[in-house]
């Protein structure tokens, strides 16, 4: 980004990431580590250092102090209003002046080529975009593979340069897509906050939406909106439609200014303009396109009042939304359909999605990137059993499936924290009679496991199929296939108690590995909320720690030391929580712990047992406190 300001200051350009690691320091005003950017914006600690190594020099061409200091992290020198004028600035420059990754250069390439009258030149884009044309030419066969997934195609022609073509309808399916992908979380506050407010303000949007004549239609039809953002409007519409109408009036005008029409030039009939008077699309399209001297037409009203009309879409949603829950099942290998929640959530989300009069295809989602990039294989899974299932495949897209990836995501966690044992399986000569016994010998050494059927060799083939346990366990040497299995003796021996163990191990350990971590947004560090509840939790293991060692040595320790003693175990807590202990050099009594063996054993129990790891000069310090002799 270049600084834009004269008087001879640096001028130094910061890419994306680059904007963004500033923009977070900005608005987060304690200090960071390169750790807890790194974490944050999913890179390298290494990149991150590259990074800040630019966005000192942006710093200093704008006399903006970057501040570092080893053990400590890094913070920019601003207070108040000086802070919130350059993040103000930040924010409205125009991102043009953004240099490009390669995602964003291809998003560009596209946007221009759909408004384009001619073919483009590899010349021109390597001029535009700062970039050689070797890059240029690599960044095309990228675009060539993004684009199939539209319907478009992409032209090649020696001497005139490069075009995209489709049916006007994938056409712009490209472009609402390519826009709703590029809105950051700020610009979808602005543009909420510009409706719902008196303020009013020109927006500088991402550098797609500024790159084009679309930026002016898009800030008229905002405006339009927010004159007409009645409660009743705001009540009936969801934010991400509002956006999405808005989107659509703003490149159907856009596109007819280039004489690109969704087809017939057929005007809206005046019986259809009375009975849709009241609606927030053709409220915006009339006000707008009149403003542009751009006819009502009939197919350009059908193109943004909806994607889909009534009767197109899947109508049995019960039916879907079990379907689509058996099919991901078998793709996952998860017992999904066991779960009702989930049930009740997709099927409310699918009705409330498939059975609304404005249907939207292309919806701004912000969880799309993260679900693709941590989920691969589920969100994958879910995309393939939604163009397999849902009539309407053209309804399916990446913003689709990413909500009903969700609902599968919590489900992935509640199935695997009830999960908590491996089910087995076991098979004797009758099925019964051998609970007790198998309960002793077993499941009592083996906490991590759980009975869930017995069986006798006669039905086992039957009751395996019918509950697929993790292990089946088996008196007789049976054959069984996709499903591990141990023979045990009648008794088990000693042996077939540890085969067992070793299995359940890495049965266990497969589960974990299968285990989706966290749901999107990626995890962040510790918010105010997360440090009052670790806090707590801490508090109170403390209390329990003072009240067993008071409990324990009771008449060992002196009422003149008993408030001290309380706080120096509250204070013992905290330094072995964050693996901070005293030093052993200089603070043992090794006699002292050598006389009173029994004393150290109990108090080394007791921190274990609250998951505190403590060192012989941590256990030195409470004797201090201690007399002869221990209750026990």
């Amino acid at each position: 980004m270049k600084n834009g300001k004269g008087g001879g200051k640096l001028a130094v350009e910061l890419s994306y990431r680059e904007t963004q690691v500033l923009m977070y320091m900005l608005t987060n005003e304690k200090v960071v580590t390169t750790t807890e950017l790194a974490v944050t914006f999913d890179v390298s600690v290494r990149t991150i250092k590259y990074d800040l190594e630019k966005i000192r020099l942006w710093c200093q061409g704008n006399e903006i102090a970057l501040l570092s200091q080893r053990n400590k992290g890094i913070w920019l020198d601003l207070q108040g209003k000086r802070r919130e004028t350059i993040r103000d600035e930040l924010l409205n420059i125009e991102t043009l002046a953004i240099y490009p990754d390669q995602k964003d250069r291809i998003y560009r390439m596209i946007m221009c080529m759909c408004f384009a009258t001619e073919f483009i030149t590899a010349a021109f884009f390597s001029t535009e975009l700062k970039v050689s044309k070797n890059t240029v030419m690599s960044d095309f066969d990228q675009l060539e593979r993004f684009i199939v997934g539209y319907q478009v195609k992409l032209v090649r022609k020696n001497h005139y340069g490069f075009r995209i073509e489709g049916t006007e309808k994938n056409l712009r399916w490209l472009l609402e897509s390519l826009l709703q992908m590029s809105f950051s979380d700020h610009e979808i506050y602005l543009i909420m906050d510009t409706l719902l407010t008196s303020k009013k303000q020109e927006i500088s949007f991402s550098a797609l939406l500024s790159y084009l004549p679309i930026k002016k239609l898009f800030n008229q039809t905002l405006n339009e909106a927010k004159k007409r953002m009645t409660s009743n409007f705001a009540e009936q519409y969801h934010y991400a439609e509002i956006l999405t109408i808005i989107l659509k009036v703003s490149i159907a005008a856009s596109r007819m200014n280039c004489e690109k029409t969704m087809g017939r030039y057929k005007i809206l009939s005046r019986e259809i303009q009375d009975e849709q008077a009241n609606e927030l699309p053709f409220q915006l399209m009339k006000h707008v396109f009149l403003a542009h001297d751009l006819p009502l037409l009939e197919d350009e009203y059908i193109y943004i009042y909806s994607d889909l009309q009534v009767g197109e879409t899947q109508t049995d949603i019960g039916e879907l939304t079990k379907s689509l829950i058996t099919e991901v099942s078998l793709k996952e290998q998860q017992h999904f359909e066991q779960d009702q929640q989930l049930f009740n959530n997709l099927f409310a989300h699918l009705s409330l999605k498939l059975g609304k009069k404005h249907l939207f295809i292309n919806e701004y989602n912000p969880f799309v990137d993260d679900i693709k990039g941590k989920y691969a294989t589920i969100f994958q899974h879910i995309y393939e059993s939604c163009k397999n299932l849902i009539q309407t495949s053209f309804l399916v897209n990446d913003s689709f499936v990413a909500y009903i990836t969700l609902h599968f995501l919590v489900s992935y966690q509640r199935l695997f924290q009830e999960k908590q044992k491996i089910s087995v399986v076991y098979v004797c000569s009758t099925g019964l009679g051998v609970t007790s016994l198998i309960q002793q010998r077993i499941f009592e050494e083996i906490g991590e496991i759980e009975t869930v059927n017995f069986s006798s060799m006669l039905k086992a083939e039957e009751t395996i199929e019918k509950i697929q346990p993790d292990i089946v366990l088996s008196i007789f040497p049976l054959e069984i296939k996709n499903r591990p299995f141990i023979k045990v003796s009648p008794i088990p021996s000693r042996q077939d108690i540890q085969k067992i163990k070793e299995l359940v191990a890495e049965q266990l350990s497969e589960i974990n590995k299968k285990m989706l971590p966290e749901i999107v947004p990626k995890k962040r560090f510790n918010t105010k909320q997360n440090y009052l509840h670790e806090s707590r939790e801490l508090i109170i293991k403390a209390y329990i720690v003072y009240e067993e060692i008071r409990t324990k040595f009771a008449t060992q320790l002196s009422d003149e030391y008993k408030e001290a003693f309380l706080l120096h175990v509250l204070l013992m807590v905290h330094r072995l929580h964050f693996n901070q202990p005293y030093e052993e050099e200089g603070n043992v009594a090794r006699k002292q712990l050598e006389n009173q063996v029994q004393l150290v054993t109990i108090l080394t129990d007791i921190l274990k047992k609250n998951n505190l790891e403590s060192n012989k000069a941590e256990i030195s310090a409470l004797l201090q406190y201690m007399g002869e002799g221990v209750k026990t």
